[in-house]
């Protein structure tokens, strides 16, 4: 079980350093681009690297209408797995079941259609008609991000944007982190009788502060 909690508590913060540090592509670039508003040659500086850097991370296509084509293309394929479901409970009262599924799947492509314009326009969409939680084009990209769990390409690939913007090639360089903690906690008993014990068996940089026991901890990190 800690394994499994450890491998999540890493995916996650590896994730979230993703969607946070790196550029993802502006979703409503794509209504100028459908409407023609946008001039053509500005199309591809709208895709270029530096604008989809997590997509990149997330599908790794060389090419970068190959990452925006599959972060649409999975959105929508979701859009359309949440809409039919909505589908099945507004037409259950049909009655057959082969008009239910045909109600379903056309009220799934018909809902998840709008929902794509709707992301492109204002840049986030409702999970679900029951459930009115409200997703941003980033929420979606941090939920691939989790489900593609293949931490070995992922890494590479931020390493290899990390090269790309800086000109430092990472394996040439040394990575040094350090972190500490300070806790504080209500004593149960007598403060004079922990600090006591304190002095045979706590450790450096613990103490006791009136009905309170510090504790301090440092960690240090290389590679």
């Amino acid at each position: 079980m800690g394994n499994v909690l450890g491998g999540v508590r890493d995916e996650l913060f590896q994730n979230e350093y993703a969607v946070h540090y790196y550029q993802h592509f502006d979703i409503g670039n794509l209504s100028g681009i459908v409407d023609g508003s946008n001039a053509s040659g500005d199309i591809a500086q709208e895709f270029a690297i530096g604008n989809q850097e997590v997509e990149y991370i997330l599908y790794g296509f060389h090419n970068p209408a190959g990452n925006i084509s599959a972060a649409y293309a999975e959105i929508f394929a979701s859009r359309i797995a949440v809409r039919t479901m909505e589908g099945f409970i507004v037409n259950s009262k049909l009655g057959n079941p082969l008009a239910i599924l045909a109600a379903a799947i056309l009220y799934g492509i018909e809902k998840a259609i709008e929902d794509m314009i709707q992301l492109c326009q204002t840049g986030s969409i409702q999970l679900s008609k029951y459930v009115p939680v409200v997703l941003t084009y980033r929420d979606h990209l941090r939920i691939f991000l989790f489900i593609h769990s293949d931490n070995e390409r992922k890494l590479s690939r931020m390493l290899a944007l990390i090269r790309l913007n800086t000109g430092i090639n990472p394996a040439e360089r040394s990575t040094y982190a350090s972190g500490e903690v300070r806790t504080a906690m209500r004593l149960w008993f007598l403060p004079g009788v922990t600090k006591s014990l304190g002095v045979v068996f706590g450790s450096g940089g613990d103490e006791v502060q009136g009905n309170r026991y510090i504790v301090n901890r440092r960690a240090d990190f290389s590679y």
